[in-house]
C-alpha cells in the first residue's frame, strides 16, 4: 500500500475525514483488552457468536471503505481481506443458525 491514497473527487475532505473516525472509533473491538472483555461478558455461545458477527460486519464496512482509499492496483489485495471478511460472516452466520437449531436453505 506504498501509493497515494485516492479520496473520492465528491466527497469533502473534512466531512471524509470525519466519516473515517467515526468508522474506525465505534469499532467492536478498540484494543485487546476490550476484546477480551467483551468476550468475557458473553453469556453463551449464541452471545459470543452474535458479537463475532457484529465485528465480521463491522469489518467488511471498513474494508469496503477501505478499497477506494487504496491505488487501483492494490485493490486486489482488499478484495482478498474483503473475501476473507466474507467467509467469516458465512460461517458465523451458519454456526447461529445451528445454535437457534435453524435449517439452511
Amino acid at each position: 500500500f506504498g501509493r497515494a491514497v485516492h479520496r473520492p473527487a465528491e466527497r469533502y475532505d473534512d466531512e471524509y475525514a470525519t466519516y473515517l473516525r467515526a468508522l474506525t472509533s465505534d469499532r467492536a473491538f478498540p484494543d485487546e483488552t476490550a476484546a477480551v472483555r467483551a468476550a468475557e461478558q458473553c453469556a453463551d455461545d449464541l452471545a459470543a457468536v452474535n458479537l463475532s458477527l457484529r465485528f465480521e460486519r463491522d469489518t467488511l464496512i471498513l474494508m469496503n471503505e477501505m478499497r477506494s482509499l487504496v491505488h487501483e492496483t492494490d485493490r486486489s489485495i482488499v478484495d482478498e481481506l474483503i473475501k476473507e471478511e466474507q467467509s467469516h460472516l458465512v460461517t458465523l452466520t451458519a454456526a447461529r443458525d445451528r445454535l437457534l437449531g435453524r435449517q439452511r436453505v
